[in-house]
């Protein structure tokens, strides 16, 4: 991903994020958030993708895999479960996404907690160290 120099984000393209970090299960349409903050959705992606380096889909996309990884440490629910809860189409669709974001299939990182001591329980810090900066300039914590 290039470098893309960020300056502080208007104040309703964070309301933007906030909510998007909230409602990323059922998300609301591009044209929907748009009409809601009052500019062109093509403004509102550009000016998203600018500001916070990742696309309103990769953003959301990261979200629901930062929950999806809460989820597989917090409980054995079964995998088609956590996909359908965090709002994936089936379970081949969450377990390609998860891999390709966090380089391990779910089952594979649900295997590897046991093993990880207790500082690192939450193997994002470990999992995202070689993603590009986006992930953090994004809002979401790892």
């Amino acid at each position: 991903m290039k470098s893309v120099a960020r300056e502080k984000s208007p104040r309703w393209l964070q309301s933007v994020r906030d909510r998007l970090q909230e409602e990323y299960i059922n998300v609301p349409s591009l044209r929907q958030i748009a009409v809601e903050v009052g500019v062109h959705p093509t403004y509102l992606a550009t000016s998203f993708q600018q500001h916070f380096g990742v696309s309103i889909g990769e953003f959301v996309r990261l979200r629901r895999i930062e929950q999806a990884q809460e989820m597989l440490a917090d409980s054995t629910s079964p995998l088609s479960e956590v996909a359908l809860r965090l709002g994936f189409s089936d379970q081949s669709h969450f377990c390609r996404t998860f891999k390709k974001q966090t380089g391990l299939t779910p089952l594979e990182y649900r295997r590897l907690l046991p093993q990880i001591s207790p500082p690192f329980k939450n193997l994002n810090s470990v999992l995202y160290q070689g993603c590009p900066t986006a992930y953090n300039d994004s809002g979401l914590s790892p």
